[in-house]
């Protein structure tokens, strides 16, 4: 557990993107984290698109 207090001042979504980028990306790779993360309609988009 994070006992940064400044960590208390962090948005949520941010907090969100770093947890998902620490769980996921990092050397864990804990890839249920995913499907605890994210929403079921979560779509990815790169260039106003989305990447199916």
């Amino acid at each position: 557990m994070n006992n940064n207090p400044k960590s208390n001042l962090t948005p949520i979504p941010e907090k969100l993107v770093l947890e998902f980028s620490n769980r996921v990306w990092n050397s864990t790779h804990e890839l249920d984290a995913i499907d605890e993360l994210m929403t079921e309609d979560y779509c990815i988009t790169t260039a106003g698109k989305a990447v199916k």
